[in-house]
């Protein structure tokens, strides 16, 4: 049985490594001059390669039902002892695994010598055009590269066959694609592909001047998107990062995907920030009447430190209509309740999300109903795998994107291993 795996990243290793194990002869042809190198910068260096928590509401897509079903083939308990097998300790930090040495170095390292040890021949520089199936054989047309560091001595086209093809090259995310995409080598074999767009990366809004003013400002926050007929779309709580250009911070990342969908469809997306989600509009407005008869003589710049981020105070006076000098005993009800509202609803007006390079993952890929959940096989083409990021299927942060790069990998390079002598009984594949 020969397993040619396109692509050598998270799913790509783990399914070389799977099916090497059970006997196959496994090919890694990797389009860039090293495999693993997303997993080397994944989570600043230090890689949260799984979580305890795995519930259908971590994965988005057209069907996160269909994450649950494979996560219920693969999912935490299984990574841990994946890893644990190959000598992986890990550090537990509330449900957050990363590996015990906090270098995102040791899990590619690890993945690399165990393709190593169970044969596995990794073929870098070797960028896929084209995948075609012909009498039962799979041919791979590959683009050959000979390189001294970025100059390119030598180039040459070579076409591979095997039995089995497990597509595992990801998306352009991070800035590690290249000109031929795992979405157009599937769609090449019959698949469609959902839309892909940026998620889990910060978003550019409008209000230049604010942004640019307050650029740097950490703050805790309510993030919550909105298309143009004000239909909330996503929102999410933590630490917001304003930047010059925009919002980020981990809650960002997690609506993110929702405004570039909404981007890309060409609707107008907006979102507000709550910039005090500790508190109901109707709590803080006792809060401020309260602190009112108690300083009167406090203007209203001073009267809210403790409260907001100093360079924050400014702003929303203005946008309340309220002078900074102005003395809090002379702020009528009706302008305190306007400064509820703007920052318990600040209005933020999005223009874009920020590119592929500089996200963490896409949303959108391969249509989930055209695979098989429990082997990652196409329903079109018998022998034919599809895993990773490649598929329509993202998760939050927190280590579940890895979580289901591990899972679709080892899922597809077990079943592509396994002999099968009627392939044509569809009841085994069908189940889901």
């Amino acid at each position: 049985m020969k397993i040619i795996v396109i692509g050598g990243g998270a799913s790509g290793l783990t399914a070389a490594i799977c099916a090497a194990g059970q006997g196959a002869k496994v090919t890694v042809l990797e389009a860039a001059d090293r495999p693993a190198k997303k997993i080397y910068a994944t989570g600043n260096g230090k890689c949260n390669l799984t979580n305890q928590k795995m519930d259908e509401l971590c994965y988005r897509g057209m069907d996160p039902e269909f994450a649950k079903r494979t996560l219920e083939k693969f999912g935490f308990e299984e990574t841990l002892e994946f890893f644990g097998n190959m000598g992986m300790m890990f550090k537990n930090r509330n449900g957050y695994f990363y590996p015990s040495s906090g270098q995102a170095s040791s899990v590619a390292e690890l993945l690399i010598h165990r393709c190593e040890e169970a044969g596995v021949s990794i073929r870098v520089n070797c960028m896929v055009k084209e995948v075609t199936k012909k009498n039962g054989t799979f041919l791979i047309r590959c683009k050959v590269q000979k390189k001294q560091g970025k100059k390119v001595l030598e180039e040459k086209e070579i076409t591979e066959k095997c039995d089995k093809v497990i597509l595992a090259a990801g998306s352009n995310a991070g800035g590690f694609g290249c000109e031929i995409t795992g979405s157009r080598i599937a769609a090449q074999m019959g698949h469609c592909i959902v839309p892909e767009v940026p998620a889990l990366t910060a978003l550019e809004c409008g209000q230049k001047d604010f942004f640019q003013k307050n650029s740097g400002v950490r703050t805790d926050g309510k993030i919550t998107v909105l298309d143009e007929g004000e239909h909330i779309l996503a929102e999410d709580t933590g630490e917001l990062q304003l930047t010059n250009y925009g919002i980020s911070g981990i809650p960002v990342f997690q609506v993110s995907r929702y405004a570039s969908k909404g981007l890309y469809q060409k609707k107008e997306v907006t979102a507000r920030i709550d910039f005090l989600p500790a508190m109901c509009e109707k709590e803080f407005l006792l809060y401020l009447s309260e602190r009112k008869r108690k300083e009167t003589d406090t203007v209203m710049e001073e009267f809210l430190i403790g409260v907001f981020h100093k360079k924050l105070i400014p702003v929303f006076l203005e946008y309340a209509g309220i002078g900074c000098h102005m003395k809090a005993e002379v702020v009528s009800e009706a302008e305190f309740q306007r400064l509820v509202k703007t920052c318990k609803g600040f209005p933020v007006h999005i223009i874009a999300a920020n590119s592929f390079e500089q996200a963490q993952v896409c949303a959108g890929g391969v249509r989930t109903a055209q695979v098989k959940a429990d082997t990652l096989e196409s329903i079109y083409t018998p022998g034919f795998y599809l895993t990773g990021e490649l598929l329509d299927i993202d998760g939050i942060c927190g280590g579940y994107n890895l979580q289901w790069a591990w899972a679709t990998g080892y899922l597809a390079g077990r079943d592509a291993a396994a002999e099968r002598v009627h392939r044509t009984d569809r009841r085994t594949y069908d189940s889901d």
